[in-house]
């Protein structure tokens, strides 16, 4: 049977993603901000409290020149770009906690890895259908709209999805639906930071 390489399609879907992201992100029309006295003087005195992080700080400096030069426009790129790198680490882990979960019967590591990639491939088609759809539209009616009907959707699609895979019942799927999106959002939050300082430092 023919089929779509779940990896193929996972990285160009986020490729479109990001890349959207970034275009529909760029306003020229918008002057970059100059750094004025008191933003050199900030950053002069940017600091780091994080263990064993001192040698940070040269890069956070770096970073936050940068920032009040172009209003965060190389920062974002670079967070754009870095993110896509975090996710090829989260993406395993998620995996791994899948696979605690859905302990009995044994299933492969690797089937909840192609599961989470093809969903994940889904949200970046789905996110970047979102981001042309409301970019052009001044109505908050209209974005609202779509905003509730993004997360309806997405919800009842990722349930769905775990539901048909694992061939559970109803309220056993609705329980490790919740334990995973707990994780995701804890865990998609220290990626998130851990990105940030990331890209902050390397800037």
């Amino acid at each position: 049977a023919r089929y779509l390489q779940p990896f193929r399609l996972y990285l160009i879907l986020s490729v479109v993603f990001f890349l959207l992201g970034s275009l529909l992100s760029i306003h020229p029309d918008v002057a970059a901000p100059r750094p004025g006295a008191e933003g050199q003087q900030l950053c002069a005195n940017v600091q780091t409290d994080l263990p064993g992080a001192r040698w940070l700080a040269p890069g956070f400096t770096a970073t936050c020149r940068s920032i009040a030069a172009d209003g965060g426009r190389a920062f974002a790129q670079s967070m754009a770009h870095n993110l896509g790198r975090g996710m090829f680490v989260f993406l395993p882990l998620l995996a791994a906690l899948m696979k605690l979960l859905y302990w009995r019967p044994r299933r492969f590591y690797l089937e909840h890895l192609l599961l989470l990639i093809h969903n994940h491939a889904f949200v970046f088609l789905l996110l970047s259908l979102f981001m042309l759809a409301t970019h052009w539209v001044s109505s908050s009616a209209w974005n609202s709209l779509c905003t509730l009907a993004l997360i309806f959707y997405l919800g009842r699609y990722l349930y769905r999805s775990m539901k048909i895979m694992y061939g559970q019942s109803a309220w056993l799927t609705v329980l490790k639906f919740g334990v995973l999106g707990f994780a995701y959002l804890v865990g998609g939050l220290i990626m998130l930071v851990a990105t940030a300082v990331f890209s902050a430092a390397i800037l």
